[in-house]
């Protein structure tokens, strides 16, 4: 495995998506074959994605049982307490990559369907 590769590895996807979101921002022209090399790899992210969204609401549910199992709990207060947990947070943070990954996709299709029609009424 290559150096790049272990660094890539090592990021977590919420880094990941936060560095394509701040290189797709920070880059003036991005070319065709940028974009669609980006668009590739957020879109390899999105299994990965889902599934930190499930381990991280298995783990909140988790929370608000062990919160509805104390005496006098009513679900309401149980809810409550659980949405100030670090699980919620967590839960919340994985919910808000999956929004991004899925406005950066959006913005890249369209880029790459507006660099298209460029290149075809260019004549090339």
């Amino acid at each position: 495995m290559s150096e790049e590769q272990e660094k890539k590895k090592e990021k977590t996807i919420r880094d990941r998506i936060k560095e394509y979101s701040s290189v797709i921002l920070n880059t003036e022209e991005l070319s065709l074959d940028e974009a669609s090399q980006t668009l590739i790899e957020i879109s390899a992210l999105t299994g990965n994605i889902n599934d930190e969204i499930w381990r991280c609401n298995r783990i909140y549910l988790n929370k608000l049982d062990e919160i509805l199992s104390l005496p006098k709990m009513t679900v309401n207060r149980a809810e409550i307490k659980a949405q100030c947990s670090n699980e919620f947070n967590d839960l919340q943070l994985a919910k808000n990559v999956e929004k991004t990954a899925t406005e950066i996709v959006r913005s890249l299709k369209y880029r790459c369907k507006v660099l298209m029609e460029e290149y075809k009424t260019s004549g090339n």
